[in-house]
């Protein structure tokens, strides 16, 4: 199809739309995502209780749990995390008094080192990202909304900037100058349209990774879609017979298995056997490889030590594995704190491009305003003024 000069006018007036009506929200997204790149290190920040000294070894798993059950009699405990860096503390989850409580065990001495419970200044600040906070998997979805109006602005901003760029280009112009001393509205335009440039694949990538996150709590209607993108463990039915505590596998021994059982597991999580039931669920990540965190899992039998089921991520389908790829292409986390500081900078352009164009759009709004109808011929546009199409040809002298 080609680009007239009618489609591309109707393109920049979807473009000019689009961001003016998710401009706020898009800036909330676009701050709080700066800001959640760096979950992990807030966290560590404010609790100090997950700070530790690394040693020579680690002591086992059970020791840690056991350490747990001394320090809080009564609690049940749920499972424990494990974190990336080696100075930080395991995190065993329990329950006690009906409230939900993280425990922090020193993993080279077995000391619980402290406890919290409720929400954390790092959560809230991921979850108003993800969902607005408080809406549950409706504001996921409305996020994974504003996703795709993130990708449309983009995609039509490239279109629309594309003649302006082939004739900057044409003309060796430097692009990068901002005009100054001409007007506030020239050099708002410019910072728009510059940084729109730089950010341009940055922000295709977040609003499609956005959108598919958003938008794949939707696959609660479609249960088919739903089971191949989140595959599930399957214990399959419980051994017959009573238990034998004596036979009953150690924690040690579960990660042992499932590491033997998925070459190259790196344990993220495990969860103990819950009531009724007689496995280990230990997730992880494989190393290498660029993937959903803890998207990989093997279930231990707790008496046997069986691998009743097992699921690399790896070997999922086209699908599952563009899906996998959604959350660190989205939030960066497989690169290192300069990634994460790339991350946080770009992070912010899509919010800067929203008050820009926001900006623009006042300016002219006040310009025609200022005209008054008798000069803009009945049509609502200056007579002075160049029509969007024009004003984008030009090149800057």
């Amino acid at each position: 199809m080609r680009l007239t000069g009618r489609r591309i006018r109707q393109l920049y007036i979807w473009h000019k739309w689009a961001g003016l009506l998710t401009g706020l929200f898009v800036g909330v997204l676009s701050a709080s995502g700066a800001v959640a790149v760096f979950k992990p290190e807030i966290d560590r920040l404010v609790t100090p209780a997950l700070r530790v000294r690394p040693g020579a070894q680690k002591v086992a798993l059970d020791e840690a749990l056991a350490a747990v059950k001394r320090a809080y009699p009564g609690a049940e405990v749920g499972g424990a995390q494990f974190p990336a860096r080696p100075d930080t503390a395991y995190t065993i989850l329990a329950q006690q008094g009906g409230a939900s409580r993280e425990i922090f065990v020193d993993p080279y001495t077995g000391q619980v080192t402290g406890a919290r419970s409720g929400e954390t200044v790092a959560n809230v600040i991921r979850q108003l990202h993800v969902r607005f906070y408080f809406f549950g998997w409706q504001g996921r979805v409305a996020v994974g909304l504003f996703g795709l109006m993130l990708l449309f602005s983009s995609l039509t901003g490239l279109v629309i900037y594309a003649r302006f760029m082939r004739g900057v280009f044409a003309q060796r112009l430097r692009f990068w100058q901002i005009r100054r001393g001409q007007g506030p509205k020239l050099a708002t335009s410019d910072w728009h349209k510059l940084v729109g440039l730089l950010a341009l694949a940055f922000n295709l990538v977040i609003g499609l990774t956005g959108a598919v996150l958003g938008l794949e709590n939707l696959t609660r209607y479609a249960p088919g879609i739903d089971r191949a993108i989140h595959p599930r463990p399957q214990p399959g039915a419980r051994r017959d017979g009573p238990a034998d505590p004596a036979a009953r596998l150690t924690a040690e021994e579960a990660l042992k298995t499932a590491r033997a059982a998925l070459p190259g597991l790196e344990p993220t999580g495990l969860l103990l056997p819950p009531a009724r039931a007689d496995y280990f669920t230990v997730y992880g990540n494989l190393a290498g490889r660029l993937e959903r965190e803890s998207a990989s899992f093997v279930l231990v039998g707790a008496e046997r030590g069986e691998v009743r089921d097992r699921y690399r991520a790896a070997g999922g389908g086209a699908a599952v594995r563009a899906y996998d790829l959604s959350e660190p292409l989205h939030f960066g986390n497989f690169g290192g704190p300069g990634l994460k500081v790339a991350y946080a900078l770009l992070g912010m352009t899509s919010g800067f491009l929203s008050v820009t164009g926001f900006m623009l759009w006042a300016f002219k709004r006040r310009r025609r305003v200022r005209s008054g109808p008798e000069a803009t011929g009945g049509h609502g546009r200056p007579s002075g003024e160049r029509r969007p199409v024009a004003a984008l040809e030009r090149t800057k002298s």
